[in-house]
């Protein structure tokens, strides 16, 4: 899941070069440079064979799309034969970037549409972007030469992206759902001139790769940087590491918050920003609510980029809502108002039992009433 509320960047356009190739008869033929090619397996020996108990191919949505989001000049699509991992069908092959790209189990409209969006992304940015997290089960290799792509590549020269971007508004990387969620239903009861606000889920990240890949994507365009970690450094340790070296390298304001109550050294040591403004930022988050997580992000704002949008210290918010004192106060009509106190008393006493006397038919054995 990701939150963005910032404005697109169109950043700088890649002019087309001539591709001039001289075909066998002689004839010099300048031939197009695409970013990319969609491989579509439908007519192989199981993508697309329901007669063999194999998920249709929505061909005419792959090809719809491609249309509608006028691609053809700037990624091929090919629907055809047997691309190769047929016990994974339906499989799509895509070509970005000098990458393969492989996916599985793609038998839904919604999968082909989060296709495109993912092939999109790639061409604003104009590099090779991880699998959004809605991709990113599906996603998978398939060639042995995929495996030195996976080493993480020289940390003195991160990658960057082509497009010329202004580091401007807040970046929060998180593990948690639950953040990206609050910060969605937030971002509505900023102003306008708030500062833009953007969110991501670092758990999609599998591999080294992609972890570089997408922390060169989303880093250069933030002012404040907001990294929290559910299990500390060790458990995004080559993303982190990556994260406090842009920020040295840039000067972006870091905090580095824990993903539980309890404080960590390691984390707050990696923050610029000062010990009171982590500890506060990390009182907001831990009281939970989105009146919070909203003032948080005044909070940091008016701090560290100087505005004055104002806000409120951390408040304790109420642990349920209306529904818990109902369903207490219906708890206690069931116990015919008697005090919780008298019921333990009740359930803690002891009870006699009896067993059949010797010779007693079993249907005359009775066990003691409960007192009331």
């Amino acid at each position: 899941m990701t939150l963005d509320r910032s404005q697109p960047d169109r950043g700088t356009i890649r002019r087309p070069t001539r591709n001039l190739v001289t075909r066998a008869d002689g004839k010099l033929v300048n031939v197009a440079r695409k970013s990319g090619q969609l491989f579509v397996c439908k007519n192989g020996c199981c993508c697309g064979h329901v007669e063999s108990g194999h998920p249709p191919v929505p061909e005419a949505i792959y090809h719809n799309e491609w249309e509608r989001r006028r691609l053809r000049n700037k990624v091929h699509l090919t629907i055809g034969g047997c691309l190769g991992p047929c016990p994974l069908a339906n499989v799509v092959l895509l070509l970005f970037d000098g990458r393969a790209i492989w996916f599985h189990s793609f038998n839904t409209e919604r999968q082909v549409l989060a296709l495109y969006d993912y092939v999109e992304q790639m061409l604003a940015a104009q590099m090779y972007l991880p699998p959004p997290p809605v991709l990113a089960d599906y996603h998978f290799t398939a060639f042995n030469w995929d495996a030195p792509a996976l080493e993480p590549q020289p940390k003195s020269a991160p990658p960057t992206s082509s497009l010329a971007t202004e580091p401007d508004g807040f970046l929060f990387l998180t593990q948690a759902d639950t953040d990206l969620l609050a910060l969605s239903k937030v971002a509505s009861h900023l102003d306008p001139d708030f500062p833009p606000v953007r969110g991501y889920n670092l758990s999609h990240l599998k591999t080294a790769e992609d972890v570089a890949a997408f922390l060169a994507a989303v880093l250069p365009t933030a002012e404040v940087i907001i990294l929290r970690l559910l299990g500390g450094a060790n458990s995004f340790r080559e993303g982190f590491e990556r994260v406090v070296q842009h920020a040295e390298r840039t000067g972006a304001w870091l905090l580095c918050l824990p993903g539980t109550d309890a404080l960590d050294p390691e984390l707050t040591a990696s923050s610029n920003v000062g010990v009171p403004v982590t500890h506060e930022a990390l009182a907001y988050l831990q009281l939970g609510g989105l009146k919070n997580y909203e003032h948080l992000l005044r909070f940091l704002s008016d701090h560290l980029l100087a505005t004055g949008f104002g806000y409120d210290p951390p408040e304790p918010q109420p642990r349920h809502g209306s529904g818990g004192r109902w369903c207490a106060k219906r708890r206690r009509q069931r116990r015919g108002g008697r005090s919780p106190s008298h019921e333990r008393r009740r359930r803690c006493s002891p009870q006699k039992t009896t067993t059949p006397a010797e010779g007693r038919s079993p249907s005359r054995w009775r066990t003691p009433s409960r007192r009331r």
